[in-house]
């Protein structure tokens, strides 16, 4: 049995400040989008569920702030200047993190956002089957993995955005989005 899974997958995406990627699910862009309708009736909108309101949270919990300095110093060991983080950045992880919790997919990458060639993002998931590990194990993670680490330590990212989710069987879901 596998407790954790760790996919790092460097993906060019368009990722434009200020714009929110949705992703395709069917729950996430009915709650983000404001279609009018062609009659005069107006259609009450629901309130978003808990899960998804993470999504527009913009401060960084503790847990993320955690991520975010503990990135920084290894960086800064190995360097290479600590990234800005990033509100679009931190929206859009906790949103996938969320969908990846809620649906149970695993560590899949981010590919179901739009997508431009104009902008380099990097994308770091990890999944544990502890949802109260801690940030350092987290980093320790993505430090002994290839590719994690080669996202990390890239001094062309310049900014940074983490979000976590738990799923109903206890995972978390952690991802890191780096963008220049």
């Amino acid at each position: 049995m596998k407790n954790t899974a760790l996919v790092a997958v460097p993906l060019a995406v368009a990722l434009l400040l200020g714009l929110n990627a949705a992703p395709a699910s069917a729950a996430v862009p009915a709650l983000l989008s404001s279609s009018a309708s062609s009659s005069s009736e107006q259609t009450p909108r629901s309130q978003p569920s808990p899960s998804v309101a993470l999504e527009a949270e913009t401060e960084l919990t503790a847990y993320e702030q955690e991520l975010l300095d503990l990135t920084h110093a290894y960086r800064i060991e190995n360097g290479v200047p600590p990234v800005k983080a990033d509100d679009t950045l931190a929206r859009q992880s906790r949103t996938w993190s969320r969908v990846m919790a809620d649906d149970e997919i695993g560590g899949r990458p981010a590919s179901n956002f739009q997508h431009n060639d104009r902008w380099n993002v990097a994308e770091n998931i990890v999944v544990h089957n502890n949802p109260e590990v801690s940030p350092e194990v987290i980093v320790d993670m993505r430090i002994n993995s290839p590719g994690h680490r080669a996202n990390i330590l890239n001094e062309d990212y310049t900014k940074c955005g983490f979000g976590t989710a738990i799923s109903a069987d206890d995972n978390i879901y952690v991802t890191q989005q780096l963008i220049w």
